[in-house]
């Protein structure tokens, strides 16, 4: 009695391990939302996080992970899962502290306070 009893539970217990590890792979991603602590997120971000959608929720968190660690102008952020299909980010962008301009050129490197160009712009 004992032994049907454990075997049981082991069973159970994969069952629910099971589940837990299949469910990011079933929940598809239609919504994306980022939030900046200056409001919405820079056109650039949300371009970029675009991809992420309609996808399932592990790639989702990944393709995000890539490209929010990459990009300089993020300092820090937080992925924030809805169910059933929407994902926020809340994120820290860098500010730019400085402009520089070379003699000759259109465009202008901004600079934050840690010496990182975070964007080259072109003047038009």
């Amino acid at each position: 009695m004992i032994k049907k009893l454990v075997i049981f539970i082991i069973i159970s217990l994969l069952i629910i391990a099971a589940f837990f590890f299949a469910l990011p792979r079933l929940i598809v991603i239609k919504s994306i939302s980022c939030k900046s602590q200056y409001g919405p997120c820079s056109q650039f971000i949300l371009e970029k996080i675009e991809k992420a959608k309609v996808t399932n929720l592990a790639e989702s968190k990944k393709l995000l992970n890539d490209i929010l660690t990459s990009e300089v102008i993020v300092y820090k952020y937080n992925l924030k899962i809805y169910l059933p299909d929407r994902l926020d980010i809340q994120l820290i962008e860098r500010k730019a502290q400085i402009a520089i301009q070379q003699d000759g050129y259109q465009g202008m490197a901004l600079i934050d306070d840690e010496g990182l160009v975070l964007v080259y712009e072109e003047k038009a």
